[in-house]
This record gives C-alpha cells, structure tokens and sequence, in this order.
C-alpha cells in the first residue's frame, strides 16, 4: 500500500505489479495447458516449486526486479528514499529488462493503457520468437498459444453460451436472456 501515497510510485509499481500478472497467467496457462493433454499431474509441478512466490516464473532476472522493486518500496515506506526517484529507478530497470514485452507498453512511462489487443499479442508472439530471452520467449509463447488452443477446444468453449453471455449485456436481448433464465430456475 506504500505505492498509494505517491501517483508516480503507484504508476511505476503497477507496471511491476501488471508484468508479474501477466508472467504469472502465462505460466498457470502453461501448466493448465499441459495438463489438459496429458492428464498427468507432473504438468503441474512447476507451479508447485513456484507456490511460495505465487505463479512468479523462477527466472533470475525476473526475481531480481521484483526483490529491487520491493526494496525500493519498502525503502520509500521507512522514509529513506522520495518516492519519486524510486518510481524512476524502477521505470528504468523496467526499461532495461529485456524480459518486458514491449507491445503492452509497460516500460513506457507514457504509456496509461494496458490491454492485449489482437495487434499486441500477435506483436508479442513475434517478440517472444525472435527478441525475447529464450526462457521468457518460450513461457510467453506457450503461455499465448496453449491457452488459446485449449480455450477453443471443443470441450471448453461452447460457442452458444459464449454468445449467451456477450448478449446478456445487450439492453434489450439481454432482458430476454436474464428473463428466461429466472423462469427456468
């Protein structure tokens, strides 16, 4: 909660924070994947290593950044560095990650959007093939292209009650749809 007092701090540890959640799903993506396949347990031993640290990858530089960014935060908390130049320190060790996937735009302190658009994942597939460090590459592209090959397998994805679902957002389809789901129940 120490990023709170400070926009810039909370702007910096956001980005840390958004890299772990997007690090983390790749890798529970992976594994749920994995395991999908073979139905084997051993897929899934990976996060158990990982449990004490939540879904983190166990890659060095990775752990690294987050033990300098947590140390920085907590530095900031006792009063002994401004919170501003922490939230610079930890913009430029974002920026010389090469881990960061750039198409989300989380080393660009410009950048207040994040979201993975159609454009952006397929930006990040081609980076984790040819820019990305071959760990990280590996885990963002099966974290990416597993899950997805799963997500639209025929035994997960229904396509009707995805429809049903979008539509019930909708002001006067989704009346019906609500409507007719309370009377069945």
């Amino acid at each position: 909660y120490t990023s709170f007092g400070s926009w810039f701090l909370w702007n910096a540890w956001f980005r840390v924070w958004s890299l772990g959640q997007i690090l983390a799903t790749f890798e529970i993506n992976r594994a749920y994947a994995t395991y999908l396949d073979r139905r084997d347990p051993a897929g899934l031993e990976r996060l158990e290593r990982q449990a004490p640290d939540g879904a983190i990858p166990d890659y060095a530089p990775v752990r690294r950044l987050l033990k300098n960014v947590s140390s920085l935060v907590r530095e900031v908390q006792k009063g002994a560095v401004d919170p501003r130049d922490a939230s610079e320190e930890i913009l430029a060790q974002l920026r010389a990650a090469d881990f960061v996937p750039p198409a989300f735009g989380l080393a660009d302190p410009d950048n207040h959007w994040t979201d993975a658009t159609t454009l952006k994942v397929l930006q990040t597939l081609q980076w984790a093939k040819k820019d990305a460090p071959d760990e990280i590459g590996e885990l963002v592209y099966d974290g990416l292209t597993l899950f997805l090959r799963k997500r639209f397998d025929k035994e997960e994805f229904k396509v009707t009650e995805e429809l049903k679902h979008m539509a019930a957002y909708w002001p006067v389809i989704g009346r019906v749809i609500k409507q007719r789901n309370a009377s069945a129940s």
